[in-house]
């Protein structure tokens, strides 16, 4: 579905002359690679539409789109699995979001998935490994983005805030969870 609208959209902006036809396999991987990193987005977001939670939808994947784009994780082998997959995984974490207490419980199961993240990442992926720079730089952005996520969750919670931060805290435990079949993989 993806690679249809990549090449779709490549097709539509050649007939109206921003690009040239040699052009053609850079801007379909091109418009692929947006689209297959922009997609989770819009998929939570029509999820917690639905739900009646867009906001929450949206404070929950961010810091699941932003941390697991260096940390790595499980990818399911056929599209159509890690569609039904992730819609199944939002839908859960959205409905949780808004069932789930901040406090002590969830402070220290965040704490626990943060350091699962420091120690684990990155989790190379089998379609593109990673050289001993890119585990280190993408080890160093793991630890930055999870630390920010982790202390503005923490800074949430104490200002009042307790359903933002348990989305964040949500978004933190999925990119970690989501690690752990890896792991066992290996």
């Amino acid at each position: 579905m993806i690679a249809w609208c990549a090449r779709g959209i490549t097709g539509w902006l050649i007939r109206c002359g921003a690009v040239r036809e040699s052009d053609r396999e850079l801007y379909v991987y091109a418009a692929y690679s947006f689209l297959i990193t922009v997609s989770p987005l819009f998929l939570t977001i029509l999820i917690g539409t639905l739900l009646g939670k867009t906001w929450q939808s949206i404070v929950l994947i961010l810091p699941f789109l932003l941390i697991r784009k260096f940390s790595g994780g499980v990818h399911a082998k056929h599209a159509i699995v890690c569609f039904i997959c992730s819609c199944l995984l939002l839908l859960l974490c959205i409905e949780l979001s808004g069932h789930i207490e901040g406090g002590s419980t969830l402070a220290a199961v965040t704490a626990a998935a943060m350091v699962s993240l420091f120690l684990l990442s990155p989790v190379d992926s089998k379609n593109r490994r990673l050289d001993e720079d890119e585990k280190r730089h993408y080890r160093v952005v793991t630890g930055i983005l999870t630390t920010a996520f982790g202390l503005l969750a923490a800074v949430l919670f104490f200002c009042g805030w307790e359903n933002a931060s348990v989305c964040i805290s949500l978004g933190i435990i999925l990119t970690a969870g989501l690690q752990i079949p890896c792991i066992f993989s290996r």
